[in-house]
C-alpha cells in the first residue's frame, strides 16, 4: 500500500477523487485534477507599509480566484500584479504575514483514523489530531503541496492545530494531512534557504492549483485561511 504522503498527480486531467462532496473516501466520483506541472493562479498579497512581495511563479490564469485580505491594522494598498515565472523578486525587508483563502478537501471523520495512520506524522500527533476530530474541535483535510516554480529542495513548514510538519518541495505534489481548527487558519513558512529565485509554494485544491506569494528569505511566513469542503 502506498504511503499517504506519496501523492502523485495524474497524467491525464481526470482522476478519481479521494473524497466526494460528503467526505466519503472511494473512487465513486470523478474530479478534474491538474497535472503535476500545472498552470497556476497566484494569490495576491497585501502587506503593511510600503513593503510588498512581487508575486513569482504565476504562469497563467487558472480556475481559482483567491481573495487576499489585509493584515490587522495594516494600511490598504493595491496588490502587485503577478509576474512571469523566474522574474526577479522584490525583497521583503522584514517578515510579513498575509491572509489568503484556499479550499482544501475534507477527510470525513469516519476516515480520519485510517488517513492519519498512513501519514508520516508521529504517533503522538496522529493521536492529537484524531482526538480533535472526534471531539468536533477539528476538521481533517488533504493538502498536496509542490514547488510552483518547478524547483526541488526548498524546505517549508506547515503548522496547524498545534502540529508542525516539514516538507521538501519538488515539482511533484507531496500530500500532507492537516488538522483545521475553527479559525480555519494554517501557517506556512520557509524553513530552508530560498535561493536567488525564492520559494514559491503551490497547493492543489479540489477546484484547481494556486501559488502562494514567493518567500524571498528563510523565516518568512504566511497565514492562510482555509475553507474545508
Amino acid at each position: 500500500m502506498e504511503s499517504m504522503n506519496e501523492w502523485r498527480a495524474p497524467t491525464s486531467p481526470t482522476l478519481s477523487a479521494p473524497h466526494d462532496d460528503n467526505g466519503r473516501a472511494g473512487n465513486d466520483r470523478q474530479h478534474d485534477w491538474p497535472e503535476a506541472r500545472p498552470k497556476v493562479k497566484t494569490i495576491d498579497a497585501r502587506y503593511s507599509g510600503t513593503q510588498k512581495a512581487t508575486l513569482g511563479a504565476a504562469i497563467a490564469a487558472m480556475t481559482v480566484l483567491v481573495g487576499a485580505h489585509m493584515m490587522p491594522g495594516a494600511g490598504r494598498q493595491d496588490a502587485p500584479q503577478p509576474v512571469a515565472q523566474h522574474q526577479a523578486i522584490q525583497q521583503i525587508a522584514t517578515q510579513q504575514t498575509a491572509h489568503s483563502a484556499v479550499q482544501l478537501a475534507l477527510i470525513a471523520p469516519e476516515n480520519a483514523e485510517n488517513a492519519l495512520r498512513h501519514s508520516t506524522l508521529p504517533a503522538a500527533d496522529q493521536a492529537r489530531l484524531l482526538q480533535g476530530v472526534q471531539d468536533g474541535d477539528l476538521k481533517l483535510a488533504t493538502m498536496p503541496v509542490f514547488d510552483a516554480a518547478g524547483a526541488s529542495g526548498h524546505v517549508i513548514s506547515v503548522t496547524s492545530a498545534g502540529v508542525t510538519q516539514t516538507a521538501t518541495l519538488t515539482p511533484t505534489p507531496h500530500l500532507l494531512i492537516v488538522g483545521i481548527p475553527p479559525t480555519g487558519q494554517i501557517e506556512i513558512a520557509a524553513t530552508g534557504p530560498t535561493g536567488a529565485s525564492g520559494t514559491t509554494v503551490g497547493m492543489f485544491s479540489p477546484v484547481g492549483a494556486v501559488a502562494l506569494p514567493t518567500f524571498s528569505a528563510m523565516g518568512q511566513g504566511l497565514a492562510v485561511n482555509v475553507i474545508v469542503q
